[in-house]
């Protein structure tokens, strides 16, 4: 894992010296809370974006900073994409990987492909993906476990929908957006969470304050054990 971030960090410092290159790096903090978690979990996150012509890239990885003896990291995606249009309409598409530890024992690996569009005040989504448990190393030595050491759960459908409530050349706006997934986990298609957001550009546009709030319920349709009840981010992006 420390290896693939310093490829990551290489990669970005490398192509960010060409001419048309755009780069893009926020920096936030957050808390995850539901009534099993206490305390709450607190968390830092850094995402560097780069975009040269049609090519764009990024990765976010998400730190614990309380709880860094069950696992230091929360979550790594990565992705990488291509925008382009059709008959005039901008689409972007995108293959991502996402590394998310569950446990000390027990970690999760996801992989897929995801496909947005946007128009006017509307944001869409919808994506595929697998998702690939599989006990460490060491836990199957510890318990002598030498089968069924992975579970692949495939075709997995991605969704999101985002309505702006502003233009999108305003200087702030709020948005509400219902969806299935983030940079820092992936849930289940019956099992969508509410995310309430707002950002504010300064007036050199250059640097971006932002909120997320995300609700994740227990289950729609279904009992499950969720992750956490709520997610907030607090942040900023800097536009170089």
């Amino acid at each position: 894992m420390r290896k693939l971030y310093i490829i990551l960090i290489l990669f970005f410092c490398f192509n960010f010296s060409d001419t048309y290159a755009q780069f893009k790096l926020d920096l936030y903090s957050g808390m995850s809370l539901n009534q099993v978690e206490q305390p709450a979990l607190y968390r830092l996150g850094h995402s560097p974006y780069f975009e040269n012509k049609n090519i764009f890239a990024f990765y976010n990885l998400d730190l614990n900073l309380n709880k860094r003896n069950e696992k230091a990291i929360n979550s790594l995606w990565l992705n990488f994409g291509y925008n382009f249009n059709i008959k005039e309409k901008p689409l972007k598409l995108s293959l991502f990987y996402m590394y998310k530890p569950v446990s000390h024992i027990l970690n999760s690996q996801n992989m897929g492909l995801i496909l947005n569009y946007s128009i006017s005040k509307w944001e869409f989504s919808l994506g595929n993906n697998t998702n690939i448990y599989s006990y460490l190393k060491k836990a199957q030595n510890t318990f002598e476990i030498t089968e069924n050491t992975r579970l692949i759960n495939a075709l997995n459908m991605m969704y999101s929908i985002k309505y702006l409530f502003l233009n999108k050349d305003k200087t702030w706006n709020i948005y509400l957006n219902l969806s299935n997934f983030n940079n820092i986990l992936i849930d289940k298609e019956i099992n969508p969470m509410l995310n309430f957001g707002s950002f504010y550009k300064f007036q050199d546009k250059k640097i971006k304050i932002f909120m997320d709030l995300w609700y994740q319920q227990a289950g729609l349709c279904n009992i499950r054990v969720n992750y956490y009840g709520f997610l907030l981010n607090l942040g900023l992006t800097w536009e170089i």
